[in-house]
């Protein structure tokens, strides 16, 4: 039954792990809460999980970073005016 859901999304033919791993991967990049992705995929540590998948946390940060930087940016802006 899941090996005809991956084919008809049109997925690669792979172990249902790895495509477990790109689902945390890209959770994790875009910064889901560690406790609520945990939760998602049956971890009980989320420690462990980000220090796994510790490449997409540091996207993450990365991201969250540049958006911090753009909204003191734009504060600085209003606060000239």
């Amino acid at each position: 039954m899941l090996r005809r859901g991956i084919t008809r999304l049109g997925l690669p033919d792979a172990h249902i792990y790895d495509h477990r791993h790109v689902y945390i991967t890209y959770r994790a990049a875009a910064g889901v809460d560690p406790r609520a992705l945990a939760d998602q995929v049956g971890h009980k540590d989320p420690g462990y999980l980000y220090r796994r998948y510790a490449h997409a946390v540091t996207a993450a940060q990365g991201h969250a970073a540049a958006l911090a930087g753009e909204v003191l940016a734009l504060a600085g802006r209003s606060v000239e005016k």
